[in-house]
């Protein structure tokens, strides 16, 4: 089958124990376990083949998943940096910068007078 066919095919299959389904995260052109669904074995990758879990594309973080240790991989599952604890700190330093900025022109104003 050509891999460019992938992206809206629609198949069922079953896959034995000890293995795991892989989808390409570009489905119209990935060379994945879809396009073995017919060959023995399903499509089905034995989990000591996986070397590793794509978390990232272009500078894209993809979504955590769990698929991989559901499976019964070795390792904590992906979870996101948690960056938007980051920004949200970076923030609270910013307004609270802010404040005792305008507090301190306030005071010197006050002084002056």
């Amino acid at each position: 089958m050509d891999a460019g066919r992938t992206a809206a095919m629609v198949f069922t299959t079953k896959v034995d124990t000890g293995k795991v389904f892989v989808a390409g995260d570009w489905r119209g052109n990935s060379r994945d376990s879809r396009l073995y669904t017919d060959s023995p074995g399903n499509g089905g990758v034995p989990l000591t083949d996986i070397r590793g879990i794509v978390v990232a594309v272009n500078n894209t973080v993809l979504a955590p998943t769990t698929a991989f240790t559901d499976a019964g991989l070795a390792g904590a599952p992906y979870q996101e940096a948690s960056f938007d604890k980051l920004v949200l700190a970076g923030g609270v330093v910013f307004v609270g910068g802010l404040v005792w900025l305008v507090l301190s022109l306030i005071r010197r104003k006050n002084a002056t007078v």
